[in-house]
């Protein structure tokens, strides 16, 4: 996480895309209870399922990406609040449960617009941050940035620790190395036939 993109509102620290991206979903939800209720659509919470739905997906999508890794560690895939969505796959879910839940035309057509619009709002940003990000980044060589392929992962250093011996954090000695794969941090014992990449 990058401390330019931090918010800070007292003890309380936000990353700036995530605050963003909860601000387009209560405007989603906003907007959607809106059409719901002009449009008097009689199914229940559209807009709630539709979210839901999106979330699903853009945590499933991210997880198929990066499968090899989550292969590794399969319960990594649970842990979604470290992060890890892929938000084309949450907009296409949002969008196909939305034409299946509101089922009239005019409502969908509403809807699939807000959803249109609070898309282009979002890659507009993601835009805008990676223009910054360039902007900033060092490069090795002409060819090729400091940042990975995303299909190798990149060893952060070798790890020798000694941890509590007993308790609900007892995991004794780990000697090994520490990755990182989109976003998603492995630990590797010595001797497990894991090759640093880089």
């Amino acid at each position: 996480m990058n401390p330019d993109n931090i918010i800070q509102i007292g003890p309380l620290a936000l990353a700036l895309d995530r605050l963003v991206a909860v601000g387009l979903m209560l405007a989603f939800l906003t907007a959607l209870d809106w059409i719901v209720r002009r449009y008097r659509v009689a199914t229940w919470q559209p807009a709630g399922v539709a979210l839901l739905a999106g979330l699903v997906a853009a945590r499933a999508g991210h997880v198929w990406q990066y499968r090899e890794s989550y292969a590794l560690e399969p319960v990594a895939a649970l842990q979604a609040w470290l992060g890890g969505w892929d938000w084309r796959a949450g907009v296409a879910a949002t969008g196909l449960v939305l034409l299946l839940t509101m089922r009239r035309r005019k409502p969908v057509l509403a809807g699939l617009g807000v959803l249109g619009g609070l898309t282009l709002a979002w890659a507009g940003f993601l835009a805008a941050g990676e223009n910054k990000s360039l902007l900033r980044c060092q490069r090795r060589s002409k060819n090729r940035p400091l940042w990975r392929s995303k299909s190798r992962p990149l060893m952060l250093r070798q790890v020798q620790s000694k941890g509590p011996r007993s308790g609900p954090f007892a995991f004794g000695r780990f000697d090994g190395s520490v990755f990182v794969d989109g976003g998603l941090v492995l630990l590797r014992p010595a001797g497990s036939g894991a090759t640093a990449t880089g």
